[in-house]
């Protein structure tokens, strides 16, 4: 996903602070950020935005500089056919925690696993064609 937070001096949030301003590039982007109540009590506006940098993206906060490459991979052979669940909630919990990159190596059609993680990189084939892909990916990866 391609970001872009303008620099201000000052930025109001209304209600709670919005995750845009948790993360990179929004959280380099304001000299100082004021949230506003609007009708909602002051501890529930802080409880709000406390439960939103406990979310599982915030635990780890990506640099500047870093893209889907330098944040991790997951290589996850699996999800026969009729059986494809398993392998997309691994692959959805992989990078909801904040990896870049889940490369998904199945005998299945990658119909289901591309309809259910669309961000995942799916290789399908024969049994022992994705075998040899996924031990090739794996030794040459850097």
């Amino acid at each position: 996903m391609n970001s872009i937070a303008f620099e201000s001096d000052i930025t109001y949030c209304f209600g709670s602070f919005k995750k845009g301003l948790l993360v990179t590039p929004g959280i380099n982007s304001s000299k100082k950020t004021k949230m506003l109540p609007v009708g909602f009590s002051k501890d529930h506006c802080i409880m709000n935005s406390a439960r939103l940098a406990r979310e599982p993206e915030f635990l780890e906060l990506k640099g500047p500089g870093s893209h889907k490459y330098s944040s991790g991979t997951l290589y996850l052979l699996g999800g026969s056919e009729g059986f494809e669940g398993a392998a997309s909630l691994a692959a959805k919990a992989f990078l909801k925690l904040g990896a870049g990159m889940a490369k998904l190596y199945t005998s299945s059609s990658a119909k289901r696993i591309a309809a259910a993680v669309p961000e995942a990189v799916i290789f399908s084939g024969t049994f022992s064609e994705i075998c040899k892909k996924f031990l090739d990916d794996i030794l040459h990866s850097k």
